[in-house]
């Protein structure tokens, strides 16, 4: 139940493990087991640059719909504000403010796909690691960018509104809003740090940040060097457990995709009223980048003490 590649000179062979029945994938259920030997594909497969695989153009539209996400959310908010005749504010907003939840969703979908698609068609590539995580980053990035957005117009829509309201009610509304930016900005930065740490320790150990944590099985033989990563806590462990095919790990992965989108939808009405229970489905987000952010802490901590550690032998 494995892909086995030989290369006989420059002609490049794959073993194709399959049934009895014919059904060509390169992981198969039990049965009686025939080698089919198609270098004909390898080959043609090889022609193809790195950069056009179907996988990596996969990742790029996902990029491109995350920032078509952004250009509706921030076109779609009531951020022009003109005057009439007589002195009135006029609010111009975009008929469908949800358009942007939908590209989002949709370019969280594709995630499934190009995976899947780099094993079937035997296109992994390094590249297309990089670019699938910079992929996630720049989505959740951009969803929070427009929930700190959102928050910001709509504070000064609402004291513009209430211009004879008390100085208290003001304040309020104020730090409302900065709350959700410091919170945005927080989570950004946490993201990418995460990456770069989680990265770092990838290029070290020769092994995916994943199978150093458990989440997924790894083989020894691949690492260029035994892992030095920290046991992980219990609900750190318990989140990783089956490469988050656990109710943990499906909730923290679902709040770290979708609780920038939901923040954002809970400022605009049109939203809130045309989804179905909103607010359960955004509490629901909120409690899973409550556990991705634990997860998050946990890796980039303990990388840190890791570098912390070889400084400190190194001195002596």
């Amino acid at each position: 139940q494995r892909e086995e590649r030989t290369v006989a000179n420059t002609a490049q062979a794959v073993t194709w493990r399959t049934t009895i029945e014919h059904t060509y994938f390169p992981v198969c259920s039990a049965g009686i087991e025939v080698d089919f030997r198609v270098p004909e594909f390898s080959h043609a497969m090889s022609r193809i640059p790195v950069v056009f695989y179907l996988p990596n153009l996969l990742c790029y539209a996902r990029i491109v719909l995350a920032f078509v996400g952004l250009h509706c959310a921030i076109a779609s908010l009531p951020s022009i504000f003109t005057s009439d005749t007589n002195g009135t504010n006029i609010v111009h907003a975009a008929p469908s403010p949800g358009l942007c939840i939908w590209i989002w969703i949709l370019s969280a979908f594709l995630d499934l796909f190009d995976g899947l698609a780099a094993r079937r068609l035997l296109q992994c590539s390094k590249f297309g690691v990089i670019l699938d995580i910079l992929a996630d980053n720049i989505l959740r990035t951009v969803t929070w960018i427009a929930t700190a957005i959102v928050a910001v117009l709509f504070t000064l829509s609402e004291v513009m509104a209430d211009a004879g309201a008390g100085e208290k009610s003001m304040q309020i509304k104020v730090l409302r809003s900065a709350t959700i930016v410091l919170v945005a900005c927080g989570i950004i930065c946490l993201e990418w740090v995460t990456m770069l740490c989680t990265q770092l320790k990838s290029a070290e150990d020769g092994r995916h940040w994943k199978a150093q944590n458990g989440s997924v099985p790894s083989n020894n033989g691949e690492g260029r060097k035994m892992s030095r990563q920290e046991e992980p806590p219990v609900l750190v462990s318990a989140i990783f457990r089956n490469n988050f095919r656990s109710p943990l790990g499906i909730l923290s992965i679902y709040g770290l995709f979708s609780c920038g989108m939901w923040t954002y939808g809970s400022h605009i009405s049109q939203i809130r009223n045309a989804i179905p229970l909103f607010d359960w489905w955004w509490i629901l987000a909120v409690l899973g980048r409550l556990l991705s952010i634990r997860v998050e802490i946990w890796l980039c901590s303990s990388y840190l003490r890791l570098v912390l550690s070889d400084d400190e032998q190194k001195r002596e």
